[in-house]
């Protein structure tokens, strides 16, 4: 086949690149879609290898989108249907109505060896776009100043983005089960008691097992119930251990976090902290040395605010490229929108795309998130929070693995639910999900004008079964640290 099909002039000069068309294979990419409305059964073959974008030709992307609708929907995709399609998106007459539909199977005879024509058009696209951002960057050499390192990364953070594929990897059960059984055994021998990253809270990690990839995770709240807190202190928790996070802001500033962790680490109010005035002048000493411990600290911080969730997306991916990032955190959901190019028709629908997004990219990059979610509830709440008061939408809980809700009774007035006793700074998670742990609630101790939680004294009567559910409680004390009395 001839890679270079001769074509009106009008129609090249849209895509002559310095005297020089792109690759392509224009016949390739007919005899795809032509095969593919030939024979019915048969997109399964090339929907893991090629998307429409990979299409050279416009006519061939949108014929390709047609298909792989109807595939969806699980319609056939033959010409009839593939018209009716482009009919509805009112696209017909620019392909040349239904005649023009109909010549892209006159010179194919099938299916056989669509797999290769696939694979080859991938190329040639991947081909196009490392043309297109070599291009793009090329400006960027010239400008005054320009980091030359930087331009590197970030070339190759691009060119390594253009080389992988969203084909879907296929395992035999067999290969799966004697990978798992023998992990089992390695955490056997080496003895672990989790599975994922730990809490800072011990009762947490005991419940959850640790965050694990490729896990999201929602932490809900009321106004001032700790979410950005409870956040935070996770964060920070992690990279002080060593492993490395990233922290999406929507809401607040950089340097207001930093005020949270001093606030947290020193013991002293927010208020304090903003007016730069301590009673006793050994907190200054103490805060030179946290900053100190912080500047090799691997928690990267970002003010986002305002973007989508596929800025979202692209700084996530740039985190764990560039950062090797084993944990996201996101405050919070719904301060994020859906994008422009789509018409949601309510906030419902957004944010529900929104969610299914974030959990889409924790599977695709392995990556346990935690996003932070309002409630639809008020002060003076007397009642557990449940899945169902999350803000806006119902698909928040059902794309989550784990929905944790705080609540500080104290907040709401209350002192006795269910006949238990709750003093002020005694606060609870409500695991009202988690696929692999169950449901639980869990005490805390929570001082907000410290801006951290801490450990309980765990007893049976300490951990709250929610009913219906077969729930071990806790029994093991945990002890705070005297020594340092850091909280996190």
């Amino acid at each position: 086949m001839n890679s270079q099909r001769t074509r009106p002039k009008k129609d090249l000069e849209d895509y002559i690149l310095n005297g020089k068309l792109p690759p392509m294979d224009i016949d390739l990419e007919e005899a795809i879609v032509g095969g593919l409305m030939l024979e019915r059964d048969t997109f399964h073959k090339v929907e893991s290898i090629i998307n429409a974008e990979d299409f050279y030709k416009d006519e061939h992307k949108e014929v390709f989108k047609s298909i792989k609708s109807l595939s969806d929907r699980n319609q056939e995709y033959d010409i009839i249907n593939v018209v009716q399609d482009l009919r509805s998106r009112g696209l017909l007459d620019k392909l040349g109505g239904p005649f023009g539909v109909t010549q892209l199977t006159q010179r194919i005879a099938g299916t056989h060896g669509i797999e290769g024509r696939a694979k080859k058009v991938k190329e040639f696209s991947i081909i196009r776009n490392v043309i297109n951002i070599c291009g793009s960057f090329a400006h960027k050499g010239f400008e005054p100043g320009v980091d030359a390192f930087e331009l590197v990364d970030q070339v190759l953070g691009e060119l390594e983005n253009v080389s992988k594929t969203e084909s879907t990897v296929i395992q035999r059960i067999g290969d799966v089960a004697r990978a798992t059984l023998l992990k089992m055994k390695n955490d056997s021998v080496l003895d672990v008691n989790t599975i994922g990253l730990e809490s800072s809270i011990k009762a947490i990690t005991n419940h959850t097992m640790g965050y694990c990839e490729p896990d999201l995770i929602i932490i809900g709240g009321g106004p001032g119930e700790g979410k950005t807190t409870f956040a935070l202190q996770e964060a920070y928790h992690l990279a002080k251990n060593g492993h490395p996070v990233a922290f999406i802001c929507m809401e607040m500033k950089s340097f207001q976090l930093c005020w949270k962790i001093f606030s947290s680490l020193i013991e002293e109010s927010i208020m304090s902290i903003r007016m730069a005035k301590f009673k006793d002048d050994l907190k200054w000493l103490q805060l030179d040395k946290i900053v100190e411990d912080m500047q090799n600290m691997p928690l990267y911080i970002v003010d986002a605010t305002g973007q989508n969730i596929n800025q979202i997306t692209a700084l996530t991916k740039e985190f764990k490229r560039k950062y090797k990032i084993e944990m996201l955190f996101i405050d919070y959901l719904q301060l994020i929108s859906g994008g422009s190019e789509k018409n949601f028709g309510n906030r419902e629908l957004e944010v529900a795309y929104i969610s299914r997004k974030l959990k889409e990219n924790c599977m695709k990059m392995s990556l346990p998130t935690m996003a932070l979610s309002q409630l639809t509830v008020e002060k003076g709440t007397k009642r557990m929070y449940e899945l169902n008061d999350l803000r806006e939408s119902k698909a928040i809980g059902q794309n989550a693995d784990g929905v944790g809700l705080l609540y500080w009774p104290d907040y709401h007035g209350v002192e006795t639910i269910n006949n238990e006793y709750y003093s002020p700074n005694e606060s609870v998670i409500i695991w009202v999900k988690y696929r692999m742990a169950g449901r639980k609630i869990i005490k805390m101790k929570f001082y907000p004008e410290f801006n951290n939680f801490k450990d309980m004294y765990m007893s049976v009567n300490d951990s709250i079964d929610i009913p219906g559910r077969d729930i071990r409680p806790y029994s093991e004390p945990i002890k705070e640290d005297s020594s340092e009395n850091l909280p996190f």
